[in-house]
Formats: structure tokens, C-alpha cells, sequence
């Protein structure tokens, strides 16, 4: 079975949004707790690009609440408005 780099369909970093996230979660897993404010109890959490390259790195990733997650994309736009 051809997977990963292996693959002739094997974009590297030039994969889609997408595609990247689906690759973080198989890598990584469901996040289950925020990284930033510790919550565990909420329905929803994300893996977030802490660079904003989207690099095929897993190292670049992070578990965020979804709040958490919109302040710190928020915060990297406009650094001087937001505080996370």
C-alpha cells in the first residue's frame, strides 16, 4: 500500500487547507482539551497553524477551543488588538 510521500498523488506542502487539516487529525487525532485556557468539557476543538504557513509539520500544530482558536488566528492578523 503506497501512503504518505510514497504515494504518486503526494502533494508535500503544497496540499489544500483541507486536505492539511485531515492530515493533522489522522496524525494526531480529535484534539479533546484546549491547550490555551485547559477546557475539556466542550463539544468542539481544533488543530491550529501556530506559524499561519501550514507547514506539513505536525510540531506546528495546536489544540485550541474554538474561541480560543478565532483569538489567536484574531491575534495573529492584529496583534495589537487581541490577547490570548
Amino acid at each position: 500500500m503506497l501512503i504518505g510521500e510514497k504515494h504518486p498523488n503526494w502533494k508535500g506542502d503544497q496540499v489544500s487547507y483541507g486536505s492539511l487539516h485531515r492530515w493533522v487529525y489522522r496524525h494526531k487525532g480529535s484534539p479533546k482539551i484546549c491547550e490555551h485556557c485547559k477546557r475539556d468539557d466542550l463539544k468542539r476543538y481544533d488543530w491550529a497553524n501556530k506559524s499561519g504557513e501550514y507547514k506539513r509539520d505536525l510540531s506546528d500544530w495546536m489544540r485550541l477551543c474554538r474561541s480560543c482558536h478565532a483569538k489567536y488566528d484574531l491575534k495573529r492578523l492584529n496583534p495589537e488588538q487581541w490577547e490570548i
